[in-house]
């Protein structure tokens, strides 16, 4: 026959419990469907072990929240059945049905997100540990508990999380992100293993997370973070965001921090140490406009804005679902290791994010969906202290006012291999490495050759990392030529445009950016090829393209359009321009003139759209 017993905890003020009234029995079955020789009808009574002072709420009491859920689980199996908190209280006190001589029983807390299991010995959760807070705290702590004899009506709750507790004062602050400096976890999608000793829990995590919490927040006040347990080597890192995603400053340490489970790890006040951002860190990439890429002055966390392509308006096709990272490179001279230069790539909401780790170089991020397909992608261009509006060169002729180094350069000095930057077959906006180049992975994919399948814009799009040599048809990695990709400066700026927001491809030609300066024929100049840097100063020569000192064109060399090879690194340089000539486009052409530092300039050249060369981007 059923029957009632209690499971009770002594009340105490700071203890975590749930009256009788605040919960609502919800059972797995129904009870016509229960053998009365199988099963027991007991009164059970939830409460939090004070000692570990982790569960806790925005006074730092401990105590349950309307709408937290409690499971209860069977010796082997799933849930047997939960009750759902209706209202704040000190004692959860509800109704289950358990197995008439069950041997233990396991309850649960932490979400609506935890689905749990036993098998012998060991209870596994499964689900969300930890996540985004809102408020001063979260219900996405993980507490469990157990006993040896269900009739006696009492669980004990116990923590399986950490927390980190510390004081803000300041009112302007609507987001704060708590993150590990070693990419150490601290919440993740997987599961919990729980085994318990004398009645406490020891948990082991198993799956993919994060490094960084989130908690929203109105202003100042007291705020626990909930993390999973361990050792942060390096230290962490508090951020401090307003209400429109600006960086108002960081707390952040090196010494290593023990997050142990089931304790609170207090910071006290952290406005002191809170220091302010450099005046052009500004987390949102995209606030100024959307591009196909973007520049990192100093290390720090991103965003940008992934729902259009490009500069446009026009929305990324497809079902976003991830984000990725396809390559990174360094000119440091050995291979960079994968997250050298960025890390933490995610996508949410629109948005793709990432840490930039404030080393020079740079990598392409992908937009991908379900099943890992490209859907767009993004050029991250990482350069430390560059900010180009600082360093803009004005030519004569009103030519132009432009970037003193190439897309991808991390650096603008005569000579050093930084000032090389990346390669851009005519059209697309996804780089491919340049000279002195190292990658993570190691090397891209081998090219295509161009044809009904490979020699579109989808296919350039799906696959940014495969070079598509030409066609004879019409000498272009397309088959069918579209002159509209970049465009020159009296039309809208091309939705594939390779350049940051607030810049675009020159034009070229007979009236383009170097023809106005440097006329339309080409010419030679002794002494202008400067034979151990590699490359010309063009404000230096005999025809300088501008009143700066320095005018760095590097030879970069470029990529050839039949085989994919890179080629003439240290002889020659040729820069692309929006401009179209029939199935080619006009570029800027510089070279030694037999060896010689007599130098080879050729304002007006045309190429097969299918070779990569350099981009020199000009102010809109």
């Amino acid at each position: 026959m059923k029957y009632l017993k209690t499971f009770f905890v002594p009340a105490a003020a700071s203890l975590l419990f749930l009256a009788a009234s605040c919960a609502k029995e919800q059972f797995a079955g129904s009870a016509d469907t229960l053998a009365d020789s199988e099963y027991t009808a007991v009164t059970l009574t939830a409460g939090f072990d004070t000692s570990v002072r982790t569960a806790v709420d925005a006074e730092g009491k401990v105590s349950w929240k309307a709408g937290d859920i409690i499971r209860y689980y069977s010796e082997s199996g799933g849930a047997v059945g939960s009750a759902t908190v209706g209202q704040d209280c000190a004692v959860a006190v509800f109704e289950a049905t358990v197995a008439q001589n069950a041997s233990f029983l396991v309850a649960a807390c932490g979400g609506e997100s935890l689905t749990g299991n036993t098998s012998g010995e060991v209870f596994s959760l499964e689900g969300a540990v930890c996540a985004r807070q809102s408020g001063r705290f979260t219900d996405a702590h993980v507490a469990v508990a157990r006993t040896e004899d269900p009739e006696a009506g009492v669980l004990t709750f116990r923590n399986l999380t950490a927390l980190v507790k510390f004081t803000l004062e300041r009112s302007d602050v609507a987001l704060i992100s708590f993150s590990s400096n070693d990419q150490t976890l601290l919440h993740g999608d997987g599961v919990l293993n729980v085994t318990f000793s004398g009645g406490n829990p020891q948990a082991s995590f198993g799956g993919s997370g994060g490094n960084s919490i989130e908690v929203s927040t109105s202003g100042a006040g007291t705020f626990f973070i909930s993390s999973l347990p361990g050792t942060l080597g390096e230290g962490f890192t508090i951020s401090c965001y307003d209400s429109g995603g600006k960086l108002l400053g960081e707390a952040s340490t090196r010494k290593a921090l023990v997050l142990k489970q089931g304790t609170i790890t207090n910071l006290g006040t952290i406005d002191g140490r809170i220091s302010t951002p450099a005046p052009d860190y500004d987390p949102d990439l995209s606030r100024s406009g959307t591009a196909n890429c973007y520049i990192i002055p100093v290390g720090g966390e991103y965003f940008f804005d992934a729902s259009v392509k490009g500069s446009s308006t026009e929305p990324v096709i497809g079902t976003p679902a991830g984000a990725k990272v396809l390559w990174e490179s360094s000119v440091s001279g050995s291979a960079p290791s994968a997250g050298d230069i960025i890390t933490g790539v995610g996508y949410s909401q629109g948005k793709i994010s990432f840490t930039a780790t404030g080393s020079d170089g740079n990598a392409v991020i992908a937009l991908t969906d379900a099943s890992g397909a490209v859907l767009w992608s993004w050029h991250i261009w990482c350069c430390k202290g560059y900010r180009p509006d600082e360093c803009l060169q004005t030519y004569f002729n009103n030519a132009g006012v432009v970037m003193d180094r190439n897309l991808g350069a991390v650096s603008a000095v005569p000579g050093e291999a930084g000032a090389l930057g990346l390669l851009y077959q005519w059209g697309r906006k996804d780089p491919f490495p340049g000279g002195y180049c190292a990658t993570a992975p190691a090397s891209l994919p081998s090219p295509v050759e161009s044809d009904a399948s490979t020699g579109t814009i989808a296919y350039s799009v799906a696959n940014p990392t495969v070079f598509i040599t030409c066609n004879e048809d019409n000498f272009n990695w397309l088959t069918k030529s579209d002159n509209t990709l970049w465009q020159d400066s009296g039309s809208p700026k091309g939705i594939y445009d390779p350049c940051p927001a607030g810049y675009r491809v020159p034009d070229g030609g007979s009236s383009g950016l170097w023809a106005k300066v440097l006329g339309t024929a080409a010419w030679t100049a002794k002494g202008c090829w400067d034979l151990n840097m590699k490359g010309i100063n063009f404000g230096t020569n005999d025809k300088p393209l501008g009143p700066d000192k320095v005018i760095w064109y590097p030879a970069a060399g470029y990529i050839n359009s039949t085989a994919g090879a890179l080629n003439n690194v240290g002889y020659s340089g040729s820069y692309w321009s929006s401009t179209v000539d029939e199935d080619g486009s006009c570029c800027f052409n510089i070279s030694p003139y037999f060896s010689s530092s007599t130098s080879y300039v050729q304002p007006t050249q045309t190429y097969d759209r299918a070779y990569a060369m350099s981009v020199r981007c000009v102010k809109e």
